[in-house]
């Protein structure tokens, strides 16, 4: 088959362009310091940061983003820094919780368009461990936020498949989701184009976590149709 998924439904769709949702999010709490203006959006997000309203037509100005309130502060070490100019920006998609605007002479209104995959969960889990209910909504939630072309090893810094990392999504969604799409293109994300001239991401053990996920993905799905159109790439 020409590809295993649904969302290309038309033939003016590009191929080239992976298709996200997007929710438009807003800022739970700002606050006002000395320096700026500290925005938290309540929790790890993904996406568009939307700078709207800027009431200085040629306004100039550097964001910080951060999973934390002190990183985003952190002007000088923040891994995440978007450049802005003009009236009303998009940037590219990042990561954040926090964003702060050093104070620039102008006023603006923030939000972003949180960037996801609209996997639909179909495994439950709940006990009387508040605490255990708790850390399973997280995990949930990160799992869905590194729930993209593939499985990421982290939506933040590296955003990349790694085997290592994908083994172990491969297993959470099975009995979250269980999406077979996305774990196909993990796999053929991961074994790349040929010729082969390394293990997959230069890690022996993640050439052969490869090849147990294979393993695995059958025992779960039995998708023996799949397995047998990467059975040449597996042995090679």
């Amino acid at each position: 088959p020409a590809g295993t998924n649904d969302m290309y439904t038309s033939l003016s769709d590009d191929p080239e362009v992976f298709k996200f949702a997007y929710k438009r999010i807003y800022p739970v709490k700002t606050e006002k310091l000395e320096a700026g203006t500290l925005f938290d959006f309540g929790k790890e997000s993904f996406g568009n940061i939307v700078f709207e309203n800027i009431s200085l037509k040629d306004a100039k100005f550097t964001a910080y983003c951060g999973e934390s309130r002190e990183e985003a502060m952190d002007t000088e070490h923040s891994i995440v820094i978007i450049s802005v100019s003009g009236e009303c920006y998009h940037s590219e998609s990042v990561a954040f919780r926090y964003v702060f605007v050093p104070d620039f002479g102008g006023e603006y209104k923030i939000s972003a368009d949180f960037e996801y995959l609209p996997i639909e969960n179909k495994g439950e889990f709940a006990s009387e461990d508040e605490l255990l209910n708790k850390i399973y909504e997280v995990a949930v939630y990160t799992l869905g936020l590194n729930s993209r072309e593939g499985f990421l090893d982290g939506i933040k810094r590296d955003r990349w498949v790694w085997g290592g990392d994908a083994y172990q999504s491969f297993l959470a969604n099975y009995y979250l989701a269980s999406d077979k799409d996305i774990v196909r293109r993990t796999f053929k994300i991961l074994r790349g184009a040929d010729p082969v001239t390394m293990h997959i991401n230069t890690i022996p053990d993640y050439t052969f976590y490869w090849i147990i996920s294979l393993w695995e993905y059958y025992f779960h799905t039995g998708d023996a149709e799949f397995v047998a159109s990467i059975y040449r790439d597996m042995r090679s």
